[in-house]
C-alpha cells in the first residue's frame, strides 16, 4: 500500500473517541499521523522506560483496519505536551500525534492476542524451487489448487506448499498464471508473531540461502480462530484478515533459469521430508540461521566475522554436545589439591576455567566442518585446508573479541576477513542442510560445481593468500595450533 489512506482511528477501550488521521508507509516502516490525540500511555520520565504498545482500530475507505504495536513518536500542539483525553471527550484538533506502527491488519477489528487457525502467503523466489505444472486439466475461470507437498510438524502444525493456478479463456485468447502458495494450519491456533518466527522465517531463510539473495513474504492472509460448539453449524463465508505488506516488485530472481533448480535444493521426491526436518532444525538453530540468511548487512567486515564465527560456535555446541569428562581439567584440579596452596572453592574455580577452554574454538570449527561428511568437506577444503581455515578464523575471532595483540595482522586485512566470512557462512549453511537431511553426495557436489557463487568460495585459497601477503608467518601456521 503505497498511497496514504485517511480515516477515523480509535482505541478499543475508548471507542467513542475517534480521531481523524492518515496511515502511510515510509520505506518499510508504518506511520500514523493523527489530527488530535488518543489516550495512549506515554512515559514522561527520562531514561530507559518500558512502554506498553497499543492497538489502534480504524475505518478507512469502507475497510476496517487494526494497527498493532503502536507507540507514540511525537505529540505537538499549543502546549507541545501530551494531554490525556478522558473517555467521552472529543480530541483537540489543535493538537496532533504521530505514532509508529509495527503491523497493519486489514479487513477486521482484531484484538491483542488474537489466534488464527490458517494462514496463506507467498515467498519471493519460491517459484525457483518448484517445477512448473504446465497446462493441465480443463480450462476454468477460477483458481485451482494443484497437489502440493504436505508437511507435518511436531507441534500439530500442518503446512502445504503447492501451485495455485488461474486460467481464463476468451474467443481468441487464453491466459494462465501460476503462483506457489504456502498454507499453514493449526487447529489450536497461533499468533501472528508465532507464525513469523516458527513458519515464515525458516521458509524464507531457506529460499534466500538457496538463491543466495534476500527473500520476503507477501500476500499474507489470515483466518481468525473461531470457537465452535458441537451443535453449532458454521455457515456463510469465512472472514479473512489481510496483513498489508509491501508488494514485491518481482517474484523471481533475475538471471536464474526456470530449468535449473538451485544447487542447495532437495529433489522433488525428498522435498516433504526435508522441509519437515528443516523447520525443526531452523527452530533449534535460530542464531546460526540468522547469521547466514542473505540480507543487507551494514556492519563492518570485523563485525560480520564475529557474527559468523560466534554463530558457528553456537551451532557446533547445539549439534555436537561437549564431552562429559574433561581429563586435563581434572588433572589440573588434582595437581592443585596435591600442592595444597588453594582452597576447594578456588580449585573448582580453576578447574571450571580450564574445562571451559579445554575444547578450543579452532577444534569446534574443525568438528563443525567434519559434520558435513567426508566427501563434502574434502570438496570444500581441498588439500586438507580445513585445519588452516579453522586456525586462521579462530585466531582472528579471538583477537577481535578479546582485544589481544598478536604478531600477525590477519584481523586487519579486508581480503582475509571477507574470505574467512564467506567460508564460515558456507560451512554453517552446508551443516544446516545436511542436518535437515540433504544428501551430501556426488549429486550435490556436482550442482555446487555448476553454481558460480558457491564455486567462487570453494576456489579461494585463504592460507596461500595470507602467506603471499605475509599476514601469517610460517611459524604461526606450522606451530601455532593447539
Amino acid at each position: 500500500m503505497d498511497i496514504p489512506i485517511s480515516g477515523a482511528w480509535w482505541l478499543s477501550e475508548t471507542a467513542c473517541v475517534r480521531i481523524p488521521g492518515v496511515l502511510s508507509r515510509a520505506g518499510s516502516d508504518w506511520q500514523l499521523e493523527l489530527i488530535g490525540t488518543l489516550p495512549i500511555t506515554q512515559s514522561d520520565e527520562e531514561g530507559l522506560a518500558l512502554t506498553d504498545l497499543a492497538t489502534i482500530h480504524g475505518f478507512c475507505h469502507g475497510q476496517h483496519y487494526t494497527l498493532q504495536g503502536c507507540s507514540v513518536e511525537m505529540v505537538g500542539g499549543p502546549s507541545a505536551t501530551f494531554e490525556k483525553i478522558e473517555p467521552g471527550e472529543p480530541g483537540d484538533d489543535q493538537n496532533w500525534m504521530r505514532c509508529s506502527v509495527q503491523t497493519v491488519l486489514r479487513g477486521d477489528l482484531v484484538s491483542d492476542g488474537t489466534l488464527y487457525e490458517q494462514a496463506t502467503f507467498q515467498l519471493v523466489g519460491l517459484e525457483e524451487w518448484w517445477p512448473l505444472s504446465g497446462f493441465k486439466g480443463a480450462l476454468s475461470d477460477q483458481y485451482d489448487a494443484l497437489p502440493g507437498v504436505n508437511i507435518t510438524c511436531p507441534d500439530r502444525l500442518d503446512i502445504t506448499i503447492g501451485a495455485v493456478e488461474k486460467r481464463a479463456r476468451t474467443d481468441r485468447s487464453r491466459t494462465f498464471t501460476e503462483s506457489i502458495v504456502v498454507t499453514a494450519r493449526r487447529d489450536e491456533g497461533f499468533t501472528l508473531d508465532w507464525l513469523h518466527s516458527e513458519v515464515i522465517t525458516p521458509l524464507r531463510a531457506l529460499v534466500a540461502i538457496g538463491l543466495q539473495t534476500s527473500s520476503d513474504a507477501f500476500g499474507l492472509r489470515l483466518v481468525p480462530l473461531k470457537e465452535h460448539t458441537s451443535d453449532a453449524v458454521v455457515t456463510g463465508q469465512r472472514s479473512w484478515v489481510d496483513v498489508v505488506e509491501a508488494q514485491p516488485t518481482r517474484t523471481r530472481v533475475p538471471g536464474r533459469s526456470w530449468r535449473r533448480p538451485p544447487a542447495l535444493a532437495p529433489g522433488a521426491e525428498a522435498m516433504a521430508a526435508f522441509l519437515s526436518a528443516w523447520i525443526v532444525v531452523s527452530r533449534t538453530c535460530a542464531v546460526a540461521l540468522d547469521a547466514v540468511e542473505p540480507r543487507l548487512r551494514e556492519n563492518a567486515a570485523q563485525g560480520q566475522l564475529l557474527e559468523a564465527v560466534n554463530a558457528a560456535e553456537t551451532l557446533q555446541r547445539q549439534l555436537h554436545p561437549d564431552p562429559r569428562e574433561f581429563p586435563f581439567a581434572e588433572e589440573v584440579r588434582q595437581a592443585l589439591s596435591d600442592a595444597g596452596c588453594f582452597t576447594s572453592a578456588q580449585r573448582r574455580r580453576v578447574r571450571d576455567a580450564v574445562k571451559f577452554t579445554e575444547m578450543s574454538l579452532e577444534h569446534r570449527l574443525r568438528r563443525l566442518s567434519e559434520g558435513m561428511g567426508v566427501e563434502l568437506s574434502e570438496w570444500l577444503f581441498e588439500n586438507g585446508s580445513a585445519a588452516d581455515w579453522a586456525f586462521c578464523t579462530a585466531t582472528a575471532r579471538n583477537v577481535l573479541s578479546h582485544g589481544l595483540t598478536p604478531k600477525h595482522t590477519v584481523h586487519t586485512d579486508p581480503a582475509a576477513l571477507i574470505a574467512m566470512i564467506e567460508y564460515t557462512r558456507l560451512v554453517i549453511i552446508l551443516r544446516l542442510m545436511v542436518e535437515a537431511g540433504l544428501p551430501p553426495g556426488g549429486s550435490l557436489i556436482a550442482r555446487m560445481e555448476a553454481d558460480g557463487d558457491l564455486r567462487h568460495v570453494q576456489r579461494q585459497r585463504l592460507v596461500d593468500c595470507l602467506r603471499e601477503r605475509s599476514i601469517l608467518s610460517a611459524e604461526c601456521l606450522g606451530h601455532g595450533r593447539a
